[in-house]
């Protein structure tokens, strides 16, 4: 993400959002483990992003699961590329982008310890990837549509 983008960040309207997402643009692997993400979410926000998770799911079910790229209808989804296309058509607005990534960054954290979605989906084992991805992105659906506990 470019420089410029950063400032932009401020848009978000809240406020432990806008720093996790500042965070996230400096951010390896391995720091993803200390950061955390235990933060107040928005209840529509995480309907919203369960409904994508679940169209991810489908994505690989009907196209198939690959490695290494995005993907597309022909030739199958990585994880990402599947978050990616499911996403796009639900999102009008940057903020909103800005808080569905958080949100599913921080479910894929909380539910699985899966820090950069990429790398965990390249390392999985041909014979067993596909369910495995399937799997995960329903597990974090069904995560995202329980109610949040209050702190």
């Amino acid at each position: 993400m470019e420089l410029q983008a950063v400032a932009e960040i401020e848009l978000v309207p809240n406020p432990i959002r806008a720093e996790l997402l500042k965070q996230l643009l400096a951010m390896d692997d391995a720091q993803n483990r200390e950061l955390d993400w235990n933060y107040a979410s928005d209840p529509e926000t995480r309907v919203k992003a369960s409904r994508i998770v679940n169209m991810a799911a489908n994505l690989i079910r009907d196209y198939g699961w690959i490695k290494r790229r995005y993907g597309s209808r022909v030739g199958g989804f990585c994880c990402m590329g599947a978050l990616t296309e499911a996403m796009m058509p639900e999102i009008s607005t940057d903020t909103e982008y800005d808080s569905l990534y958080l949100e599913l960054r921080a479910a894929f954290w909380n539910r699985h310890r899966i820090g950069h979605i990429p790398t965990w989906n390249d390392k999985l084992p041909d014979e067993m990837g596909r369910e495995t991805v399937i799997n995960v992105l329903c597990d974090v659906a069904a995560y995202l549509a329980e109610p949040q506990a209050v702190n």
